[in-house]
C-alpha cells in the first residue's frame, strides 16, 4: 500500500488513498453514489483516517476510472472486489452513499467474510422511481461542453437549467479539460442513462448479512420510510436505522458533524 494520501490507479480503478493516523491495520472502503467521485469524500475520509486506512476508489464510468457499457451492480462489485484483492486485503469495513449504498449492500450480501463493518447512507434495498434522475442526466448530456471558457459557465448553465440541483458543486468535480483544452465530463452519461432504470433496482438475492448494520437515512429524505424497512431488516436483520437531522439525500454533507458521529460510534463498537 501507498504509505501517504495519494492518487492511484489499480488495473481497473483510479483510487484516493489516506493512511491511517494512527497506523491502524484496519481499512475503510468509501462507495459515492451516482454522479459521485472520490474527491467527493477527501473531507469525511480525512477524518475518518484518524482510526482506518480510507480507500476511496472512482465507480466505473464515474470520476478518473474506466468506462464501460455496463452498470450492472454485479459488474461494479466485481471491479470493488478485484481492488481489495489487487491491495492484498482480507478484510474491510464499508460505507456507501446511495448507488454505492446498493453496492455495499451487494458486497456484503455475497461476500460477508470480507466485510467488518457496513454502514449504508440513505438507500435501502429496493427499487425506486427514475424519473427526476434521468431527466437530469438527460440535461448534464446536452451541456455543449466544449463551448464553455470557464467552469464557472459551466456551472452557472447547470444551475439555470436545474435551479434546484444543490449538488452542482460535487457534480462540478466530474468536469475536465480534455488535450484540446476543452472542457468534458469524466462520467459516461451515455452509460448512465442508458442503465439508470438497472441502477434504481436491487437484485434479488435470497441472502442475509447477519452481522450489525448501520443505516443513515436523512430526516428530510424520502429514500428510507417506514414501506423500506421490510427488506432492509429481510435482508440485514440486524440493521439499525438512524435518522440524521436536517439532512436531505447527501447525509454526509447536509450534516457532517451528525454523520460523522454516528459512524464513528459504530465502526468504533
Amino acid at each position: 500500500m501507498p504509505n501517504s494520501f495519494e492518487s492511484n490507479n489499480s488495473p481497473l480503478l483510479s483510487y484516493k488513498y489516506i493512511k491511517a493516523k494512527n497506523n491502524s491495520n484496519k481499512y475503510l472502503l468509501i462507495l459515492h453514489g451516482l454522479l459521485g467521485c472520490a474527491d467527493n469524500w477527501l473531507p469525511q475520509g480525512q477524518i475518518f483516517a484518524e482510526y482506518y486506512n480510507v480507500l476511496i476508489p472512482d465507480l466505473r464510468n464515474h470520476g478518473n476510472s474506466f468506462h464501460n457499457d455496463s452498470m450492472a451492480y454485479g459488474d461494479i462489485a466485481d471491479d470493488i472486489l478485484q481492488l481489495i484483492n489487487y491491495l492484498h486485503l482480507e478484510q474491510i469495513s464499508i460505507i456507501g452513499h446511495s448507488m454505492g449504498g446498493k453496492l455495499a449492500m451487494l458486497i456484503a450480501l455475497n461476500h460477508p467474510d470480507i466485510v467488518d463493518k457496513l454502514i449504508i447512507i440513505d438507500i435501502a434495498p429496493d427499487r425506486y422511481i427514475t424519473d427526476a434522475n434521468y431527466k437530469l442526466l438527460n440535461i448534464l448530456a446536452s451541456i455543449p461542453m466544449n463551448e464553455f471558457k470557464s467552469r464557472d459557465e459551466i456551472k452557472n448553465f447547470i444551475k439555470d437549467k436545474v435551479p434546484n440541483f444543490r449538488e452542482v458543486d460535487l457534480v462540478m468535480k466530474n468536469i475536465k479539460l480534455n488535450s484540446q483544452r476543452k472542457y468534458e465530463w469524466k462520467i459516461n452519461l451515455e452509460a448512465l442513462i442508458k442503465n439508470i432504470n438497472l441502477l434504481a433496482d436491487f437484485p434479488t438475492l435470497h441472502k442475509k448479512f447477519t452481522k450489525p448494520v448501520l443505516f443513515l437515512r436523512g430526516e428530510k429524505s424520502n429514500h428510507i420510510l417506514p414501506q423500506h424497512y421490510e427488506k432492509i431488516y429481510n435482508y440485514f436483520p440486524n440493521a439499525y436505522i438512524q435518522t440524521v437531522s436536517n439532512a436531505g439525500h447527501w447525509v454526509q454533507v447536509d450534516n457532517t458533524d451528525e454523520f460523522v458521529k454516528y459512524s464513528n460510534e459504530y465502526l468504533n463498537l
